[in-house]
């Protein structure tokens, strides 16, 4: 990760792929009767960047490390093609003034998460900025998509975007039924050091995801 000033404080980010908060969540979707929902959590805990991760950056532990049930949106508030199917999430959350790094894992029932993917990169192709919504009226500028290679992943796509007074950058990987997504912040318009962070982050997830 590239080391850069004013890492921490950073707000958690109105991610277009998540409802961070408390308000947001939904109450998950009873699983069907062939679906073992313990198996499934267990695979999405796993396919989790690793706990220790960033101790090279003085975080021995996530900040936050939990399952919780939240909505899978995409980029401008597009609903994936996917949600009916959409299990549970697992979060991991590492910050301090060196780093912001959030890893959310979606499950699946027995959809691919190819789709997911596929609708993100749908989303941007026509999205060039947009308001978050609940309550956040910040506008934020849709950036270039990010160019990635040799992932142990089935498809992946990552792009950034200018929140005004932060900068955000977004990895979504998938693999079966499991949606992986990286999101990396830093305060202010360090778009290059924010990319670069999320570069450092993203085989790091990819391999997760690849052996969970």
């Amino acid at each position: 990760l590239t080391a850069c000033q004013h890492r921490s404080p950073v707000a958690t980010p109105h991610s277009p792929t998540v409802a961070p908060s408390a308000t947001s969540t939904s109450a998950a979707p009873s699983p069907s009767p062939e679906i073992d929902l313990a198996t499934l959590k267990s695979r999405a805990q796993r396919a989790a960047i690793p706990v220790d991760a960033f101790k090279g950056k003085g975080v021995t532990a996530p900040n936050e490390d939990k399952f919780r049930q939240w909505a899978v949106t995409v980029l401008c508030g597009k609903q994936p093609s996917t949600n009916p199917d959409w299990r549970t999430s697992y979060l991991r959350l590492w910050s301090n003034k060196r780093i912001y790094v959030q890893n959310f894992v979606h499950a699946y029932a027995t959809d691919s998460a190819t789709r997911t993917v596929a609708d993100v990169r749908s989303a941007h192709a026509t999205c060039q900025q947009y308001q978050p919504g609940d309550g956040d009226t910040t506008t934020r500028k849709v950036l270039a998509p990010i160019p990635l290679a040799n992932l142990p992943v089935e498809d992946s796509f990552a792009y950034c975007e200018d929140a005004g007074g932060a900068t955000l950058c977004f990895a979504f990987l998938a693999r079966g039924n499991l949606v992986s997504v990286v999101v990396t912040a830093t305060s202010g318009t360090a778009v290059a050091a924010t990319r670069g962070d999320l570069l450092a982050v993203i085989p790091i997830a990819a391999n997760a995801l690849a052996t969970a």
